[in-house]
Parts: C-alpha cells; sequence; structure tokens
C-alpha cells in the first residue's frame, strides 16, 4: 500500500485525497492531518493566523433528533425538525436498552 505514495513528491490537494482513499486499510472513516506552509512569523501579533473553517460535508456523522415531550408539544417539535417524537414509549425504550 505504501508503495503508491512517493515522499519526495508534493501532492495537489485532490491528487492527495484519492491516494489517502486508496491506501486506507480501516473499516471506519479516519482523520487527515494537513499541514499548510503560510510564511508568516507567529511571534509577531500581526502575522498571527487564527481562524475557523467550514467542512462541505459537516463531519460525516448522522444526527438524529429524539424530542421527549408532551402530546400537545409533538406538532411543535416535529415542524422543529425533530426526527423521533414521544413520550412513554421512547422511555420505556431507553430504560429498556439500559438494562
Amino acid at each position: 500500500m505504501l508503495q503508491k505514495v512517493d515522499q519526495d513528491k508534493t501532492y495537489l490537494l485532490e491528487e492527495a485525497a484519492k491516494l489517502v482513499k486508496e491506501i486506507t486499510t480501516t473499516k471506519f472513516d479516519a482523520s487527515v492531518d494537513i499541514d499548510v506552509r503560510l510564511g508568516v512569523d507567529p511571534k509577531n501579533a500581526n502575522q498571527m493566523v487564527r481562524g475557523t473553517a467550514a467542512l462541505p460535508h459537516g463531519t460525516g456523522k448522522n444526527i438524529s433528533v429524539l424530542v421527549l415531550c408532551t402530546p400537545d408539544k409533538e406538532q411543535e417539535a416535529k415542524d422543529a425538525g425533530a426526527e423521533h417524537v414521544g413520550l412513554d414509549d421512547y422511555i420505556k425504550k431507553i430504560t429498556e436498552k439500559n438494562k
């Protein structure tokens, strides 16, 4: 697998992304570190680099929202985006799973 990687080559981002997918051996989504040379001196206050970047596809995790509420609030929770709404039946399922 590592024979595909040339240690002396600088890869473009698209090439590197394809290569990572080809050589990965894990069955889960692994993380990738990227080093970027910005040519700044962080000791100088006016050259400090801080910020965040929002990834276009998020973290890749699917999020489900469960709202435990009384029946009169169920429609409001569904309108707000909840996928699962209820009270007693979900409490029963949760307690059965944790036994």
